[in-house]
């Protein structure tokens, strides 16, 4: 799964992760499957978590990394 790799830490560009992240991932995603499974929450619903999390698992650190490079020009415009 694509998804539990990028959920883990794993860049897609390359050069960071963990073999710890990714097993973390997929207990995390096994387990929240298997609790949608059991509350009957259809397939369609399964697919879309999983979207959500490889989405966020993408996203976030960009966003992160965007925000520091800004906040880091701001502290050096001040100095």
């Amino acid at each position: 799964m694509i998804a539990a790799v990028l959920f883990g830490g794993v860049s897609i560009f390359g050069g960071r992760g963990s073999m710890i992240g990714v097993l973390l991932s997929l207990v995390i995603i096994g387990v929240l499957r298997n609790a949608l499974t059991l509350a009957d929450v259809s397939s369609e619903t399964l697919t879309i978590v999983t979207g959500a999390l490889l989405l966020s698992s993408v996203l976030i650190p960009n966003l992160v990394a965007r925000w520091r490079a800004v906040r880091e020009k701001r502290l050096m415009a001040q100095a």
